[in-house]
């Protein structure tokens, strides 16, 4: 039993996929710092100094320390839904970028394949007219 556990983790599949989540948990951690950091402060500050941490919607009579019963925090949720399209934004234009240099191979290739055959073509046309 644990012969094949250490040939199933020995796979290159398994590998690959366990460094997929490392890299992907730690690509979340940076997108999530970019928009907590960087971009929802400039975008408050340009909505006349709102903290977007701090937006919920109170429900209910506070009580004596002044605070509410229920608190729905949509500040959050516009933070983490900005953090994961700016995660699925990037991770797009990342596969993008490799499809689009795919594209760009086959079609070099494929534009020198048919120039050697033009070329071959040519040649051969030239020397059946040269035969006759």
């Amino acid at each position: 039993m644990l012969k094949e556990f250490k040939t199933f983790i020995a796979q290159g599949n398994v590998l690959d996929l366990a460094i997929g989540v490392v890299i992907g948990g730690a690509f979340g951690k940076i997108t999530t710092s970019l928009v907590n950091d960087i971009i929802m402060p400039v975008v408050g500050f340009l909505i006349a100094g709102v903290d977007f941490k701090t937006l919920a919607m109170k429900l209910g009579s506070p009580n004596e320390k002044g605070e509410y019963p229920v608190n729905i925090t949509y500040g959050n949720f516009i933070l983490f839904a900005t953090s994961f399209y700016n995660c699925e934004h990037s991770l797009f234009l990342i596969i993008l970028s490799r499809v689009m240099s795919l594209f760009i191979v086959f079609a070099v290739i494929t534009t020198e394949v048919f120039a050697v055959k033009t070329a071959i073509g040519r040649s051969m046309l030239g020397f059946k007219a040269f035969v006759k």
